[in-house]
């Protein structure tokens, strides 16, 4: 009996000091005590598992530093539960504040019927929309909207709720439709084309990126109109003038859109015949101050060194969206043929005849063709000059 009692103290003594260490271990992990009879084999389990917890959480914690998602706050239970939906109280990381990945695909013959309509702020807005659609079922709860669109820690805010019900009303009947269920209907290509006056959609369709439709309307407006040039199949000059025509912004405000959207420009210069009296005195008569006299030091066109007419061509331009397919376009413009009254689509924009060509043989048949008009075809650029040289066929003075 006495031996017996010396064994069980001595028991009880390790399975104290096994209690304490799993006490102190429970504190740390700020885990609540548990009123359990203790078991000497279990402990050593216990003490493991609960150690492999803790290495779990860190390593949790540690990889969700690196995909940037910030967990809410921890239960009773030492657990994490991080939250990913929209319109939630989580909080965005820095990075996704300030840079929002994501292109929408557009036509920029939407975006110029937009600039001429005075509708950039509501087509900003309509295409965020259909950004936020990725499930691509053509309609938005307005709450969710308002909590992605206005919300001061969203990294889609562009505006107050204030504003945007304003916007809601500009837009109402061209760009969406809302019922009595708090939905937002998303309108199609074709419907918004024929409410702003856009009879037909040229050029390719083309990547806007979100982060372009984030900031002031004044680099949206830039953006709008820098589509033009990214959806042009080529790049071959093109005036100020002619640029009035189709975007309806002046020379001014192109530049500065130029500036505000990176478009990249490139000066042209075309070189006409040798340089003589009759020559020169024609072709001074017809271009007036533009043509200078052009000195072929490297030979190109004949003897080095030989004096030639050249004169200024309007700029080409580089914008900075990637280009996608046409898509649906020839079905939308069969459509909108059909939908116009008596099929005639009414402009007031008169044709003009081709001036620039791919290559020599190319210009040579147009030339052929009709004499009147002259026919350009590119050289290459020079060592000296940033401009791109253009030959040409001179039109015949009538």
């Amino acid at each position: 009996m006495p031996a017996v009692h010396a064994s069980d103290n001595d028991y009880s003594a390790e399975l104290l000091e096994a209690q304490q260490r799993l006490l102190r271990l429970r504190q740390e992990l700020g885990q609540p005590r548990l009123q359990q009879r203790p078991s000497a084999p279990q402990e050593p389990a216990r003490n493991e598992v609960s150690q492999q917890l803790v290495n779990a959480q860190k390593e949790l914690q540690h990889r969700r530093q690196l995909a940037g998602v910030t967990p809410t706050k921890t239960t009773t239970s030492g657990t994490c539960r991080s939250n990913l939906q929209p319109g939630t109280d989580e909080k965005p990381t820095k990075s996704s504040q300030n840079k929002t990945a994501g292109t929408v695909a557009v036509y920029p013959s939407l975006l110029l019927a937009m600039l001429k309509q005075d509708q950039a702020a509501a087509g900003r807005v309509y295409l965020l929309l259909r950004y936020l659609d990725t499930s691509g079922r053509g309609w938005l709860y307005v709450d969710e909207i308002r909590e992605r669109l206005t919300r001061k820690d969203s990294p889609l805010k562009v505006m107050g709720w204030r504003r945007l019900r304003q916007i809601f009303h500009q837009g109402e009947g061209i760009f969406w439709e809302r019922d009595n269920k708090g939905r937002i209907w998303l309108k199609s290509a074709l419907k918004i084309a024929l409410e702003l006056d856009c009879q037909r959609l040229k050029g390719k369709r083309v990547d806007l990126p979100v982060n372009a439709l984030l900031g002031g309307i004044g680099t949206v407006r830039a953006h709008f109109y820098a589509s033009f040039h990214s959806g042009r199949g080529n790049d071959n000059p093109i005036s100020r003038e002619t640029l009035e025509d189709i975007t309806g912004l002046c020379p001014r405000t192109q530049r500065e859109y130029d500036r505000k959207a990176q478009v990249m420009r490139q000066q042209n210069i075309a070189v006409g015949p040798k340089k003589t009296k009759i020559t020169a005195e024609e072709q001074y008569w017809q271009r007036g101050g533009a043509v200078f006299t052009f000195v072929d030091s490297q030979g190109k066109q004949g003897p080095k060194n030989r004096h030639y007419l050249a004169w200024r061509l309007p700029n080409s331009y580089q914008a900075p969206h990637q280009q996608r397919s046409k898509g649906r376009q020839k079905k939308i413009n069969q459509q909108l043929v059909r939908l116009v009254n008596n099929g005639v689509q009414a402009t007031d924009q008169q044709a003009v005849g081709k001036l620039f060509w791919p290559d020599g043989a190319a210009a040579g048949k147009a030339y052929s063709r009709d004499q009147e008009q002259d026919a350009y075809w590119p050289r290459g650029k020079t060592q000296r000059r940033p401009a791109m040289i253009w030959y040409v066929l001179v039109a015949e003075v009538q």
